[in-house]
């Protein structure tokens, strides 16, 4: 029960292990037998189920308002963004999936195998996308939602990339954030590794839902910050980035997963450009975000989804180890169930 409310603390490699599962040999049944000598082939993505081809570009902001205090020199606050798009079909190399050898060289080999655990092998070896760098924007495309999307705790903005590239078919723009300090490495252009900190995490939020929040503010404010630089990209001329005109700021959307989903969910709270918001599987004591004072979640449409929750009561043996008598446990979960309900029913629909 603990473990359930508490799905964004400080475990940080599950995930990796639900992203591997999206992905499968490029070999099939009925496909001609390989050859055990020679390199076995690249995993690859799903394909996307859109009409569009897909392409990709990573950008490097910064933004001067922010002081990061973690950084040596205390200088501006730094993101790197993954940006997919609609794109006219290319012949092209697909982008690459993710800079194994620079989060290994940043983190170690043990560390990078600890992280990844069972994909760390299948990421080494590489993974086939489907979106090409750079390609040019889609001339039936015309114009794009925007939609901006938070990672879990620890987790890089790489592992999402079916998700974004079948999203990016459909005819959006998603940009995906790695939050420094936060992500398990941060790679800058310069050839910069920035790895994880625990400096902004404190303490684990407790099963009442006692929640040190200075990390949710870090990351609704890098959401809203990259909106603002697509913003100013969107400009006709003032990038040389290739939606640059094709953006449509009516429709703009936050999703995140895990603590990326409460920080998107927090990012609409505090900005009314987005309409809409998505949060995966984030919860903190069961509650998908914060009400305000006045017990109001948000003015916009708010979507959660959860997985399958245990339906069967706590052992003996967890009831222990919660260092609670059942009855409370039972009052706090009633309580936590009556919240959770409503931040769901308090908010727009």
């Amino acid at each position: 029960m603990h473990d359930q409310m508490m799905t964004y603390g400080k475990s940080r490699t599950s995930f990796v292990l639900a992203a591997i599962c999206f992905l499968y040999p490029i070999a099939s049944a009925g496909a001609p037998a390989t050859n055990p000598l020679k390199s076995p082939a690249l995993a690859t993505l799903p394909p996307p189920t859109g009409p569009s081809a897909v392409g990709k570009v990573t950008v490097h902001w910064v933004d001067e308002s922010r002081v990061e205090p973690l950084s040596p020199n205390h200088g501006p606050r730094e993101l790197m963004v993954d940006i997919w798009y609609p794109a006219e079909p290319s012949n092209a190399v697909p982008a690459e999936y993710l800079d194994a050898a620079g989060y290994e060289k940043a983190i170690g080999a043990d560390g990078f195998k600890n992280f990844f655990r069972e994909a760390s092998e299948t990421l080494r070896e590489g993974v086939k996308t489907h979106a090409f760098a750079a390609a040019p924007y889609a001339r039936s495309a015309k114009q794009s939602p925007v939609l901006i999307f938070s990672p879990g705790g620890g987790m890089v903005r790489e592992v999402y990339s079916a998700q974004f590239e079948d999203l990016a078919s459909h005819g959006y723009v998603v940009a995906a954030i790695s939050h420094p300090y936060d992500a398990i490495v941060t790679i800058f252009p310069d050839g910069r590794p920035v790895t994880y900190s625990d400096k902004r995490w404190p303490t684990v939020p407790s099963m009442e839902g006692e929640a040190n929040l200075n990390q949710l503010e870090w990351h609704a404010n890098d959401i809203r910050f990259v909106l603002d630089e697509l913003s100013r990209a969107n400009l006709a001329g003032s990038s040389g980035l290739p939606f640059a005109g094709h953006l449509d700021f009516t429709h703009v959307g936050a999703f995140g997963h895990s603590f990326g989903g409460i920080a998107a969910a927090h990012a609409c709270q505090l900005d009314r450009r987005f309409k809409a918001c998505l949060n995966e599987d984030g919860i903190v004591a069961k509650r998908p975000l914060f009400l305000d004072v006045r017990g109001w979640a948000m003015d916009q449409a708010f979507m959660l989804i959860l997985h399958d929750p245990p339906t069967r009561p706590l052992t003996d043996e967890q009831v222990a180890q919660m260092k609670m008598p059942r009855q409370r446990i039972e009052a706090i979960v009633k309580r936590l169930d009556a919240d959770q309900e409503a931040a769901l029913r308090n908010s727009r629909r």
